[in-house]
């Protein structure tokens, strides 16, 4: 395990809102991330052998289209197409290929670009299920469908929009650290429950923005390490990491996710416990689905879920989505499944916000792909500094 795959840099865009400029590109949003983070890691580009890219927009390219483009000459590749799912997903497999070989230096890659119609063009189109199973069916989508499991929630753990709404607030407070979210501007509990309602009891800040953009890790063995990267720069390594998908075969209610079944096998590999850790990143497309892989994850415990929940956002550790979460950094599409690994890899890394110094456990979970009703892949992975 001396030679065992670390995570050394990240790399991240700007989020942008609605951009406009025909010279920007997918394919533009996921360089600028690559090459950031590749100069962080004092990698030149014929060091990467391995990559592994997740996009929607990046159609009809592919990972090898970027290989090409980028002129990479890779000894292992692969697409990645699980949304919300598709960080750790890739983290997985980059690990498993490290492992074994395959290659030495990793770069992992995923983003977004969107302009007018495009995310709604996406959504119609998201797979066979949306454009057959609900076409012209109005108020379908992911709004309408995660309203319903919010409503579930509710019922089954008393929660309020009170309670949701200071999850929006709280990682809105976080985004004011990070210069690459969408909405720093400060968010009150008033404002939260003052806002518009898109899908009952879903409001305007339950919904995750939609925002261009990009990021990137770059994974290595320590003999694929630069000599300046070996000596002076701390690195993550891989502790746990697994996934169950299909959990329930989209015969449930959609409060309950693959980590359920995952948590208890990822916590004994990791040798950890939630309560081990400095650093949490959940996916937060709605803040229902924080409350679900919280719970599912050993975080909140399911018979006193607003309790646990206050004492999570208000203590100093772990810190949740501390760059703020998609819900106010935004959503870049595929590319939100790797922002919170670069949210905790950077905290780890020392790069974090206030709050987070001396972090040196981290918990990441990914959800997504809406395959019928509601997500049907979940991930994990517990992450530590070496």
């Amino acid at each position: 395990m001396a030679d065992r795959p670390v995570i050394t840099a990240c790399g991240q865009t700007p989020a942008l809102r609605a951009p406009t400029l025909a010279s920007i590109s997918t394919a533009d949003l996921l360089f600028q991330a690559a090459d950031t983070a590749r100069r962080h890691a004092g990698l030149a580009w014929s060091d990467i052998d391995g990559l592994a890219v997740a996009s929607f927009t990046l159609a009809p390219d592919h990972a090898i289209d970027l290989a090409v483009s980028w002129n990479l000459q890779l000894r292992w590749i692969m697409d990645s197409a699980l949304g919300g799912a598709s960080g750790i997903d890739m983290l997985e497999h980059a690990v498993a290929a490290l492992n074994l070989g395959s290659c030495s230096t990793v770069l992992m890659v995923a983003g977004d670009h969107f302009e007018a119609d495009d995310f709604t063009r996406l959504v119609r189109s998201y797979n066979r299920s949306a454009s057959t199973d609900f076409p012209g069916l109005a108020g379908a989508g992911p709004n309408a469908f995660f309203a319903m499991v919010t409503q579930e929630q509710m019922a089954q753990t008393g929660l309020q929009r009170e309670d949701y709404g200071s999850i929006a607030v709280r990682q809105r407070q976080w985004a004011s650290y990070n210069p690459n979210a969408a909405f720093r501007t400060p968010l009150t509990l008033q404002e939260y429950l003052a806002a518009p309602i898109i899908a009952d009891p879903l409001g305007r800040y339950d919904c995750v923005p939609v925002t261009s953009g990009a990021s990137a890790l770059i994974v290595q063995t320590k003999s694929g390490q630069s000599s300046q990267s070996r000596s002076n720069a701390p690195a993550v390594a891989v502790r746990a990491i697994g996934a169950h998908h299909n959990v329930d075969a989209q015969d449930g209610d959609g409060t309950r996710t693959g980590l359920r079944e995952l948590a208890p096998h990822l916590w004994a590999r990791a040798g950890a416990s939630p309560a081990d850790m400095d650093v949490i990143s959940v996916y937060d497309d709605y803040p229902a689905m924080v409350v679900a892989q919280l719970i599912d994850a050993g975080f909140l415990h399911p018979n006193r879920v607003r309790g646990d929940l206050v004492r999570l956002l208000q203590g100093d550790r772990p810190a949740l989505n501390c760059f703020g979460g998609q819900l106010s950094a935004g959503q870049s599409g595929a590319g939100a499944g790797l922002q919170g690994l670069v949210e905790v890899v950077s905290c780890l890394l020392g790069q974090g916000p206030p709050g987070t110094e001396g972090a040196r456990l981290g918990f990441v979970s990914g959800y997504g792909m809406v395959t019928y009703r509601y997500g049907s892949c979940a991930n994990a992975t517990v992450l530590e500094v070496t």
